[in-house]
C-alpha cells in the first residue's frame, strides 16, 4: 500500500461552469498547493511516518483534482466540430506530459533493480515494468500484490494510480465528444449518475474486497467525477464566506484523514468521501481569501506543486533501493531520502518535464502518438536486455545465487491461510479450527499463540517435541494479549481463543507458547495476560524477541558472499538483542521466557547459515532449519 495519482495532472483550469470565457484557462495557485499536500502524505506515508498513517489518501486527493483539470480542459470554449484532431490534440498533450518523466523512471529502476536483485527477486519485475509502460499495472498490481502489505522491493508499486488515471483520460473524452462539449446540462446529470454508480459499488466492495475497491478504475472512478462535477457547479456564484468555509472546511478534512486513518480500515469506499469533499471543497473555494487557500498559496508549497509529479514518480523506487541496504527507521535516513528525492524531482522537473512540455505547440500529435507506441516498444527491449544482463552477472556467483533460493517463502512452514490468518485471509472464517484447535486426550497439549513469528515455529516444536501435541491461533502482526492492536480478526482470533476456547474446548490445555515480534509497550498487556493465564491454571511460556535484521538475510548472504565482506554483523539490529533483555528481566518470576536468541545467537553473531542453506527466509523468519535451531532447548517437557 502506496500513492499517488495527479501530480501528473492536466495544466492549470478555472471552474468552467459559471464562469466567464476568460477565466476557462487561468491558472489556479491552489491546485499546485494542494497537489503539494497529497504528494507530501504519500510520501510521509511510504517513508513510515506515523503521524501520517492515514497519508495514502493523497491518491484520492489527486484523483478530485485530475477530474476537475481534465474536464475544464474537455469543455473549454472551441466547438465540437473536428472531434478527431481536437482528441488527438488532448491525448498529444497527455503522452507529452506523462510518459516522458515516468519512462526515464522505469528505465534508471529497471537498470537498478534488474542487475541488483537476483532472478529469483526480479523474475516478477519485467512484466511488472512492461504494465507501468503501458498503464495497465493497476491490473497487473491487482492480481499479483496487496498493496498494504506488497514487499518494498516492487518499484512500479505506486504506478497503479498513474494507470487509473490514464484510463480515465482515455475513456471519458471519448465520452464527452459522442454526447458532445456543448450539452452541459446532459453531461452533468450523466456524471452525476456515473458518480453515483461508482460510489455506491465501491461502498459494497471496500469491506469484502479491499483490492478490487482499491485497483479496479470502475470502483475509483466516482473520486475523479467528484472533481469533475466541480465544473458543472455555479461555485464562482457562491458569496465569498461561502466559499472561505469550503476551502477551510476542505483542507481541514484531508488533514484529519492524513492523521487518522491507517492501514486496517476498509478503504477506499465510504471511507475515502473525508479526503474527497475535502479535496472537492479546496478546488470548489479556490480564490478566496480563506486560511486554506493562504497556506496553499504560499511559495513552498507552490514549488513542490509544481514538481510533485516527477517527486511521486522517483520517490518510491529510492525507497526501495534503500530498504535493501538500510531500514526506514531511522529519521535521519528518513530526512536524507526526502532531500534525495525532492533532488530528483527538481532535475527530472527541469530536464525531462519541462522541454517535454514545450513539445506540444511544435510537434503534431500523429507524430506524438507514434513516438509514443516506438518508445514503449524500446522500453520492453530494454526491460528484457537488462534482465538478461542481471542474470548473467548472477550466474557467475553460482553460490550466492544458491542462498537466493531460501527466499521463496514455505507457507505450509506457517500454515498461512488456516491456522495464519493474514490480511488476504481478514476474516475468522478461514480460520480452521477442526484443524489448527483440534484437541486430543491421547497427549498433553501445547497451544501456540501470536503472530506470524509464533507461527514460525509451530512444526520445529513438534519435531522436537513429539510427545506433545500442539495446536495453533495465530494472525499476522498480533499480539497474543488482552487490548492487542490490528485488525478486527486479530482481536476477535486472539480475544475468542483465550476467553472462551481455552474455557471450553481447549479446557485440558496444559501449556501456553505466547510468541510475537514483541515491542516494548506490549509489555503490560502480556503481563496482565499471564495473569489471566495463572488464574486458569495454565503453565504460560514466552516466546521472546527474536533476531532481525535490516535486510533479507538470503540476500545479505548473497552480497556478502560477491563482496567478501562481514554483513551479517553490520546489519544486525542490536536493538533486538537489548529488547530481549528487558523481557527477560521484566517477566522474571511470571512466567517460563525463552527467545531464539538463547539458542543461535553469542553478543552480534548469531548463526545464520547451516549445511542446508541460510537460516533465514527474510528479515525476521526462519526457515524450517532455522526454526529447528531457534527452538533447540525450548522449555517444553
Amino acid at each position: 500500500m502506496t500513492i499517488s495519482s495527479g501530480p501528473m495532472a492536466a495544466d492549470g483550469v478555472a471552474i468552467a461552469s459559471a464562469a466567464p470565457a476568460s477565466r476557462i484557462a487561468a491558472h489556479i495557485g491552489e491546485i499546485d498547493g494542494l497537489r503539494a499536500v497529497a504528494v507530501l502524505a504519500v510520501i510521509l506515508y511510504h517513508f513510515g511516518i506515523t503521524q501520517a498513517a492515514g497519508g495514502f489518501v493523497g491518491v484520492d486527493v489527486f484523483f478530485v483534482i485530475s477530474g476537475f483539470l481534465i474536464t475544464g480542459i474537455l469543455l473549454k470554449p472551441g466547438g465540437d466540430s473536428d472531434t478527431r484532431a481536437r482528441l488527438a490534440q488532448f491525448w498529444s498533450r497527455r503522452i507529452l506530459r506523462i510518459t516522458p518523466a515516468l519512462f526515464v523512471m522505469l528505465l534508471l529502476s529497471a537498470t537498478v533493480f534488474l542487475v541488483v536483485l537476483p532472478p529469483r527477486m526480479s523474475s516478477t519485475l519485467v512484466p511488472a515494468f512492461t504494465s507501468a509502460t503501458f498503464s495497465y499495472s493497476n491490473f497487473w498490481l491487482r492480481l499479483t500484490v496487496d498493496y498494504f502489505n506488497a514487499g518494498v522491493t516492487n518499484p512500479i508499486l505506486h504506478t497503479w494510480s498513474l494507470a487509473v488515471e490514464e484510463q480515465f483520460y482515455l475513456l471519458f473524452p471519448l465520452l464527452i465528444a459522442t454526447i458532445g462539449a456543448r450539452r452541459r446540462v446532459l453531461l452533468k446529470w450523466l456524471v452525476i449518475a456515473l458518480l453515483a454508480i461508482s460510489l455506491i459499488a465501491a461502498c459494497i466492495v471496500a469491506p469484502v474486497g479491499q483490492s478490487d475497491a482499491f485497483y479496479l478504475p470502475w470502483l475509483r472512478a466516482w473520486e475523479l467525477f467528484a472533481g469533475a462535477l466541480v465544473c458543472f457547479a455555479p461555485v464562482a456564484q457562491l458569496p465569498d464566506a461561502a466559499r472561505r468555509l469550503l476551502s477551510n472546511a476542505g483542507l481541514l478534512a484531508v488533514a484529519a484523514s492524513c492523521a487518522l486513518y491507517h492501514e486496517q480500515m476498509a478503504f477506499p469506499g465510504l471511507l475515502a468521501l473525508p479526503p474527497v469533499l475535502g479535496a472537492v471543497g479546496i478546488v470548489a473555494g479556490a480564490g478566496s481569501d480563506s486560511i486554506a487557500n493562504r497556506l496553499l498559496r504560499l511559495k513552498p508549497m507552490q514549488w513542490v506543486g509544481k514538481i510533485s509529479y516527477s517527486l511521486y514518480l522517483v520517490h518510491w523506487p529510492l525507497a526501495c533501493l534503500a530498504s535493501l541496504t538500510v531500514t526506514l527507521y531511522p529519521r535521519p535516513v528518513k530526512a536524507a531520502l526526502l532531500v534525495v528525492s525532492v533532488l530528483l524531482a527538481w532535475l527530472s522537473w527541469r530536464l525531462v518535464e519541462q522541454p517535454m512540455r514545450a513539445l506540444a505547440s511544435r510537434v503534431a500529435p500523429r507524430k506524438v502518438i507514434a513516438g509514443f507506441a516506438v518508445s514503449a516498444c524500446a522500453m520492453l527491449a530494454l526491460f528484457s536486455g537488462l534482465q538478461s544482463a542481471g542474470r548473467f552477472a548472477w550466474s557467475q556467483f553460482p553460490e550466492a545465487l544458491g542462498y537466493t533460493a531460501a527466499l521463496d517463502p514455505d507457507i505450509t512452514l506457517f500454515k498461512t491461510g488456516s491456522c495464519l490468518l493474514t490480511p488476504k485471509f481478514p476474516d475468522l472464517k478461514y480460520f480452521d479450527a477442526a484443524k489448527c484447535l483440534a484437541v486430543t486426550d491421547k497427549q498433553p497439549t501445547v497451544l501456540v499463540m501470536g503472530d506470524s513469528h509464533a507461527a514460525n515455529i509451530v512444526d520445529a516444536l513438534a519435531a522436537q517435541h513429539p510427545s506433545l501435541h500442539f495446536v495453533q491461533a495465530t494472525s499476522v502482526g498480533c499480539k497474543p494479549t488482552f487490548h492487542t492492536a490490528g485488525p478486527a480478526y486479530c482481536r476477535e482470533l486472539m480475544e475468542h481463543t483465550l476467553r472462551q476456547w481455552l474455557q471450553e474446548e481447549g479446557r485440558n490445555v496444559d501449556t501456553v507458547v505466547l510468541g510475537a515480534r514483541w515491542e516494548a509497550p506490549d509489555l503490560e498487556n502480556l503481563k496482565e495476560t499471564l495473569r489471566f493465564l495463572a488464574q486458569k491454571g495454565k503453565k504460560a511460556i514466552v516466546y521472546g524477541p527474536s533476531p532481525e535484521y535490516f535486510i533479507a538475510v538470503p540476500l545479505l548472504l548473497s552480497y556478502q558472499n560477491i563482496f567478501h565482506l562481514d554483513l551479517d554483523s553490520i546489519f544486525y539490529r542490536a536493538e533486538l538483542f537489548r529488547l530481549h533483555l528487558a523481557f527477560r528481566a521484566a517477566l522474571a518470576g511470571q512466567a517460563t521466557y525463552f527467545s531464539a536468541f538463547d539458542s543461535m545467537c553469542q553478543g552480534r553473531q548469531c548463526t545464520v547459515l547451516s549445511p542446508g542453506g541460510p537460516n533465514f527466509s527474510d528479515r525476521d523468519h526462519f526457515t524450517r532449519s532455522g526454526a529447528q535451531l531457534a527452538v533447540k532447548g525450548f522449555p517444553l517437557p
